[in-house]
Formats: structure tokens, sequence, C-alpha cells
């Protein structure tokens, strides 16, 4: 009897009548409904709509016209022929690249500006600046720099090194996106982890200071313990966003030379607006969704054994 009292609660009857008791998963779902109405209408209903354009031979001349082909689709997909494991494999180099650059250096560049000195406001700002450009000004950007006559070749020939092919070269077009993109992520990891950082307590860093540990001990010790889980986070919400990742590689090699960028969002792109075929377009989004699905259910129960771990100490 308390306890079904206690999941209800008096509501307030309008113009002063009498109140009646109701649930309190009521308020708490009237409260949802806007954001789960808004969901449904922009995210659920389309991915439920890319999924059946999969098992369809659409096109994009007539997208909602195709005929059902069942697994056609990802047959041809995971055929010997197909281009989908060289896709897998420059998704995974250019989203682990890209992720492991912008940590380093994102990391870095926050242990730097969380110290004092003169100046350090103003190359905070200099820093944090990348994240703010758009993702194609700073394509075309790089793309003026890594010309043939831009200003690294330049520099190159200087040098004495020679120029370099930085988008016609597979290996080096690679290098190149992986270097811009992490150049444009790496100021919001410094951001993050800046925040972090300035959560640490003093008294404890002092301590260990006091107690005769150099400073990369203390960093090691006290605050990369204390920094990890926003770094995990950060690693996460980095290879998410790597993998859909469009703009930059597409004003930069447009997934060339001989397909060596072509990730999977390039990919779905150039199926379904170049080759017109959305229905193979539709099924190499449902691939990539299917891998950012698996990264983030791997990151909750990783999230979920580190909470059990700490609740039994």
């Amino acid at each position: 009897m308390e306890a079904s009292i206690a999941h209800r609660r008096r509501v307030p009857a309008p113009f002063g009548g009498s109140g009646r008791a109701v649930p309190e998963w009521v308020p708490a779902g009237l409260f949802l409904l806007v954001p789960m109405g808004f969901l449904t209408v922009m995210a659920f209903l389309p991915l439920l709509k890319e999924v059946w354009l999969s098992f369809t031979n659409a096109r994009l001349t007539n997208p909602n016209g195709g005929a059902y082909v069942g697994l056609g689709n990802y047959r041809t997909l995971f055929s010997s022929g197909s281009e989908l494991g060289q896709v897998l494999r420059n998704t995974l180099v250019y989203t682990l690249g890209t992720s492991v650059l912008s940590l380093a250096g994102g990391i870095v560049s926050a242990v730097v500006v969380n110290t004092k000195f003169r100046g350090h406001s103003f190359v905070r700002g200099i820093l944090a600046a990348p994240w703010a450009v758009p993702g194609v000004a700073a394509a075309l950007i790089f793309l003026w720099m890594f010309n043939t006559t831009g200003i690294l070749n330049r520099i190159l020939g200087d040098l004495v090194l020679g120029p370099v092919s930085w988008l016609s070269s597979p290996t080096w077009a690679m290098v190149s996106v992986i270097f811009v993109t992490a150049w444009q992520f790496a100021p919001f990891v410094m951001l993050v982890t800046l925040s972090a950082l300035q959560s640490v307590p003093a008294e404890v860093a002092e301590a260990s200071r006091i107690d005769g540990a150099s400073t990369l001990s203390t960093f090691r010790f006290v605050v990369w313990p204390h920094i990890f889980p926003t770094v995990r986070l950060i690693a996460l919400l980095l290879t998410i966003w790597t993998l859909r990742r469009w703009d930059l590689i597409t004003v930069l090699t447009g997934g060339g030379p001989v397909g060596s960028t072509s990730t999977i969002v390039v990919a779905t792109q150039q199926q379904a607006f170049t080759y017109q075929n959305v229905g193979q377009g539709a099924a190499y989004a449902v691939i990539g969704g299917g891998i950012a699905a698996v990264l983030a259910v791997g990151y909750y129960l990783l999230e979920r054994r580190e909470l059990q771990r700490a609740g039994g100490r």
C-alpha cells in the first residue's frame, strides 16, 4: 500500500479543483513526448527507410520505385571483386590515424596551456582556432598548401628534399587527409581535456610533488587516472566523427587516387549520387551505421564494467 502511494503524486487540478493521484512516470513521459517525436521524425524513420532501400535496387532517378532484391546489394558488396575490402581498410586506417593523432596533439596541447606562462591565453586561443574553421574551408586551405607549387613543396624545395605528391600518391594522400582531420579535431580534444585537467584537486597533485614524485610521475599516477574517463569518451566521439567525415576527403582527394582514401562515407556518397545506385549506397550506409553501433555498445559495456568495479571497491 505504501509502495503504491510512493510511486504516485498528487497533481493539482486546474482552476482550483481537487487533485488526483497519477503515476510518477506520467509527467516524465509527457516531457519526453516532444524529443521522442523529433527523433522519430528526423532520425528513426529515415534510418528505417535507409535500411529498406538497402534491400532494393532503387536508383537516384526514382528512389521510391526500386524493386525488392533481398540481400542482393550485400552479396554484391561482399563479393570477391568488390571494393568493400579496400573501403573498410581505408576507413580503419583513417579512423585510427586521425583518432590517435588528435588525441596525442590535443592532450599535449592541453598540458602545455594548463601551465601558467606569459601569453598562455593567446596561445590557447590560437590552438583552439582550427575547431571553429568549417570543414570545406579547412580543406580548401590545405588544398592550396598541398599543391605541387604550394608552400609545403616550396619549403621542401628550398631544403633540397624535393616536392612531394601529397594528394596524388596513394600513401601520401591518406597521410594528408589524416593530418588535416587531426588538425581540426585536436583543438576539441585540447579544450575538453583542459577542463578535465583543471578539475584535478590541486592539493593532491601538490602532495605528490612534496613526496618527491617527478612531474612525469605525478601526471602518470595522479593526473592521468583522473582525466582518463574523459579521454576515453573523447576517443569514442572522435571515432564516430571520423567515421562520418566526408567533406574534407571529398574536397581534398574525392576518395582517390585509385580509391586509396575512399572511406565508408565517401563510398556511400559515390554509389548513391555519382553512380546513382541508391540501393547499394544505402547498403554501404547500413554497414557504416553498424560499425558505429558496435563501437557505441562496446563503450557502454566498458563504462558499465568500470562502474561495477568502482562500486565493488
